[in-house]
């Protein structure tokens, strides 16, 4: 449990660990006003069972006021207590005030660092992590953090600062009755932690799990929908959902259950306490008037206590309960510590001479085998090529090798003589990329065209001309608000064909001197398909395209062609060169003929 509230400090940056600091500071100045008032307290019920005071400080300032007999001083004293207490209040909700501010700015300055941490790791990680896990750890585990591990850790010092005070207090005015009430309260609360931390702690990890599960679970049938009434699978992901949320729903009250129990056995325990106080008291012949007095004192005392030590317990319980989703994002903000979103600023690197590829292999974790083999291969600039192969060859993996997106495991990528990663935003900033799952967002077609870009900073001649350019002309035409229309989440208004036409403008709307069409022209029909390419033909000049394509028709017009298999460029020269000389060119152009695939229209 010290671990976690280590953890919980070493989570948050700098200068919010101070604001929580000071946030501990304000915390004991609270605490003092609560001694402060137990005094006060005391002071008037002495004065009211005419017993006499016997602690110095209330004896100082009754004195000043005159004969304690005097009713006129018990007025005075309760209306002073009655300003202070109201000041006390005051001051106290200032402080709330402060903690709930800071665990809200804490807890989105957490979810912010993790985000921009996830986004500035390299694309590998996000291959081999499902993405349910960190969106959990940003939406769900950081506000556990704050809530049930920062929020508790002051609200635990705070209060042990209170009851410490407090119990100093009566130590003063009743050594006995204190130590009664320590062995009385003490014990019964340190049994119930004993019982009930384990549980915290097993409840807390199980429903971190479950709370990804559900988060996976809806995620895959939303994005699967189409696909899943189809199959008329809606039962399963429905009951996948369902184990997950009545698990969580089941760690949710039980740990409500054991949260309800510090209060109630605090409560037991301090009745017990005034009837033993008062027993013992009885048996040692005790005065009465001093009997209520101490009485008064610690009933006053033990509505005070008995809300901090229960927060005391409750604190430490969420600490406990918290540990899985504090471990999981420390985890998480130790591993993007020593990454940084690259400089968006960052000059595009134009190609100048040549991409080179030497020896280039690649492997994705947990592969037997790599996915490209000791590549060597350079691609001129001002040269369209195209890279053809079976499903599973190695052609995206080439790509995204190109584009930077993957390091290679062995090799080197070199642009212009220059090491690819010498400068990998400054190149990718100089890349048209499209792919064939194409990433839209839920917004309108200009924003999806220029994406990133804000409305005020947006170049309409080039956005038309990319338009123009990505035939998408026809697709604006025939919808009624134009480039204004809202695509649906993933672009589920529009076709696959107009998804990869709005995709393939983005790419030309960059005005890059590198073109990727990682299967990019899949979706689109042979005669859409065809003019594209007769459009970027024409605007070819000074650009580098590279195409890949199951479609050899797409790259007959490419002044090279590549030929990949079991992750090695097999064969290398143009089209007509590679039908006459390549058998297995040969006999992949057979093969398409006799199949020619179909494409969705538009």
């Amino acid at each position: 449990m010290l671990e976690t509230a280590r953890s919980c400090l070493r989570l948050i940056d700098p200068r919010h660990r101070t604001r929580w600091f000071g946030l501990a500071g304000l915390a004991v100045v609270s605490s003092g006003l609560e001694i402060l008032g137990a005094l006060m307290v005391y002071s008037m019920l002495s004065l009211v069972a005419a017993e006499g005071l016997d602690l110095p400080l209330p004896v100082a300032i009754v004195d000043r006021l005159g004969d304690p007999d005097d009713n006129r001083v018990l007025v005075t004293v309760a209306l002073a207590m009655a300003v202070f207490f109201v000041l006390r209040a005051a001051f106290q909700a200032l402080v709330g005030y402060l903690h709930a501010r800071l665990a809200a700015t804490t807890g989105a300055n957490l979810a912010k660092r993790l985000t921009a941490g996830y986004l500035a790791l390299p694309y590998a990680f996000h291959l081999r992590r499902n993405s349910s896990t960190s969106i959990r750890n940003v939406q769900a585990a950081t506000a556990q953090v704050v809530n049930g591990g920062l929020a508790p850790l002051i609200n635990v010092f705070a209060a042990t600062v209170v009851t410490a005070g407090l119990l100093v207090v009566m130590v003063v005015i009743s050594p006995l009755g204190t130590a009664l009430a320590v062995v009385v309260v003490g014990s019964a609360m340190l049994v119930l932690l004993r019982l009930i931390q384990p549980r915290l702690k097993w409840y807390g990890q199980t429903a971190h799990q479950m709370s990804q599960q559900m988060l996976q679970a809806i995620q895959q049938a939303l994005q699967g929908l189409r696909d899943i009434k189809l199959l008329g699978r809606e039962k399963p992901f429905t009951a996948r959902f369902g184990e997950g949320v009545d698990e969580f729903s089941r760690m949710a009250y039980l740990r409500a259950t054991l949260g309800q129990l510090p209060r109630l056995v605090m409560e037991t325990a301090l009745l017990v306490f005034i009837l033993l106080f008062f027993a013992v008291s009885a048996a040692l012949g005790q005065a009465s008037g001093q009997v209520v007095s101490v009485l008064g004192m610690f009933a006053y005392v033990g509505l005070r206590v008995q809300p901090s030590l229960t927060a005391v317990v409750s604190g430490l319980n969420e600490l406990r309960y918290a540990s899985a989703a504090v471990d999981d994002v420390l985890a998480d903000l130790e591993l993007v510590a020593s990454v940084e979103l690259p400089d968006t600023a960052a000059s595009p690197r134009p190609l100048r001479s040549n991409i080179e590829l030497r020896r280039v292999s690649f492997r994705y974790d947990g592969a037997a085998e790599d996915a490209l083999r000791d590549v060597d291969l350079v691609l001129d600039a001002g040269t369209m090529v195209g890279i053809c192969g079976a499903t599973g060859s190695g052609k995206s993996t080439l790509m995204d090798v190109i584009t930077g997106l993957l390091p290679p495991t062995d090799g080197q990528v070199l642009v212009d003589g220059v090491p690819l990663e010498d400068d990998r935003r400054g190149w990718q900033r100089n890349l048209g990329v499209v792919s064939q799952s194409v990433f839209l967002v839920d917004d309108t077609i200009r924003r999806n065209i220029a994406l990133g870009v804000p409305d005020d900073e947006l170049d309409e001649e080039q956005l038309h001309e990319a338009v123009q350019l990505a035939q998408l002309e026809d697709v604006l035409a025939a919808l009624p608000d134009g480039l204004e229309t809202t695509v649906g989440e993933g672009g589920v208004r529009l076709s696959g064909g107009q998804r990869q036409r709005v995709a393939i403008a983005r790419a030309l709307y960059r005005q890059a001197d590198v073109l990727l069409l990682d299967e990019g022209t899949s979706a689109l029909d042979n005669l859409t398909e065809a003019r594209l390419m007769q459009a970027l033909h024409a605007v070819r000049a000074g650009r580098t395209v590279l195409v890949v394509a199951h479609r050899l028709s797409t790259v007959e017009a490419c002044d090279r062609v590549l030929l990949v298999e079991g992750g090695r460029v097999r064969a290398d020269g143009g089209y007509d060169e590679l039908l006459e000389r390549d058998a297995a060119f040969r006999r992949l152009a057979l093969r398409q003929e006799l199949t020619t695939p179909s494409a969705e229209p538009g």
